[in-house]
């Protein structure tokens, strides 16, 4: 996000990334996010290093199994990525498995 009026579009483009990973099944790759970036008019980060979905998946399914989570970002308490990654655990790991999950 490079200006606070970028604000919901990242979090739309996040929340299309995850699930086009976690749910579809894609790679994270350059091309994924160039499409991403482009249908939300935003400009992704120059520092964004590619990783495979395997350890995408493998850090979420970690996560998803603490009985709790504390999520860290700059941004709170306005609404960012964080909140999608909770939400996106919420559903996949529901209660009781995760016990605490709170964004900071």
């Amino acid at each position: 996000m490079f200006a606070e009026s970028e604000r919901d579009r990242c979090i739309a483009a996040f929340r299309v990334f995850l699930y086009e990973v976690a749910i579809l099944g894609n790679e994270p790759s350059q091309d994924l996010i160039r499409r991403i970036a482009e249908q939300h008019k935003v400009m992704p980060s120059g520092s964004y290093k590619p990783f495979g979905r395997g350890a995408m998946m493998a850090a979420l399914e970690a996560l998803g199994q603490k009985s709790e989570v504390t999520l860290l970002c700059w941004c709170h308490p306005k609404p960012c990525h964080c909140d999608v990654i909770k939400a996106f655990l919420e559903w996949k790991c529901p209660a009781p498995q995760q016990q605490t999950l709170e964004v900071l």
